[in-house]
């Protein structure tokens, strides 16, 4: 198995939405629910991995346990699958302030 690292997801975010830009706080916010799929929803892990301000991280990782996403050291995450670009676009926004929801 391929090893995962920033690059590669960071790849990947701009092959799903082309449009944004990486100096986005929506871009680092969807680096962060990735990548927190890897090395856990750990600040410190997190701002190692990615390189962003553990601040701003510390903020996304709020409004995720917040809305139950990240759960103790587990992420509740519907991305796989057919709806799975959308479920992550909402996550996105839960990371971000925008909006709530809570995990089943």
């Amino acid at each position: 198995m391929a090893k995962i690292t920033i690059t590669k997801i960071k790849q990947e975010i701009m092959k799903w939405d082309p449009g944004m830009s990486p100096d986005e706080e929506a871009f680092r916010a969807a680096v962060v629910l990735i990548s927190s799929a890897h090395v856990g929803p750990n600040i410190r892990r997190l701002a190692k991995f990615t390189g962003y301000p553990s601040g701003q991280i510390a903020t996304f990782g709020r409004n995720l346990r917040k809305s139950k996403i990240w759960r103790g050291g587990k992420i509740e995450a519907g991305w796989g699958g057919k709806d799975g670009g959308i479920a992550l676009a909402c996550d996105i926004n839960v990371a971000l302030g925008f909006i709530n929801r809570v995990a089943a």
